[in-house]
């Protein structure tokens, strides 16, 4: 069970942002310190909210769920939510915002914060989840599965 002083910062985010991962921007701004600052902890490995970097080179996309800021901000710097508990939050929020279980390209795109050709570039290099077509053809619709995003981004997080 978590605190309620959690389960309120939690609530407050996800209605005012309204997607589950938030860029380094927000996170700075709900800190309250600067991006340089998010950058500088990210470069030294210093306190950080739990973080999924999307790419390999120096300019990746750095983003953050709205659960683990929120853990971050209610509990404490030491404090991280475990795979399980982190699973769990990331596939109700897809299952109460999308109940089809399924996310077209660009609801994913939108959710990442990154534009459909972005993502689209992310697929090809194998750096998110698994995705299925819908049709046999090569311009066939990508879709996600809520299940497969819920593993995927539980496990990939990383943490100072």
């Amino acid at each position: 069970m978590q605190s309620k002083t959690f389960e309120n910062t939690y609530l407050y985010l996800r209605m005012k942002y309204n997607t589950f991962f938030v860029n380094k921007d927000i996170v700075a701004h709900e800190m309250d310190v600067e991006i340089a600052t998010i950058n500088a902890r990210v470069a030294s490995k210093m306190s950080m909210p739990p973080y999924i970097k999307i790419g390999d080179s120096n300019n990746s996309k750095l983003v953050v769920t709205l659960v683990d800021l929120a853990y971050y901000i209610s509990e404490g710097t030491g404090s991280i939510l475990s795979e399980t508990e982190r699973r769990e939050y990331i596939y109700q929020y897809f299952t109460n915002k999308y109940p089809r279980l399924l996310l077209s390209k660009r609801d994913f795109a939108n959710e990442l914060g990154v534009c459909d050709n972005t993502l689209g570039t992310y697929i090809q290099k194998k750096y998110i989840c698994k995705t299925r077509r819908q049709g046999t053809s090569s311009n066939a619709k990508i879709i996600f599965n809520s299940n497969d995003i819920s593993d995927f981004f539980s496990r990939v997080i990383q943490t100072m």
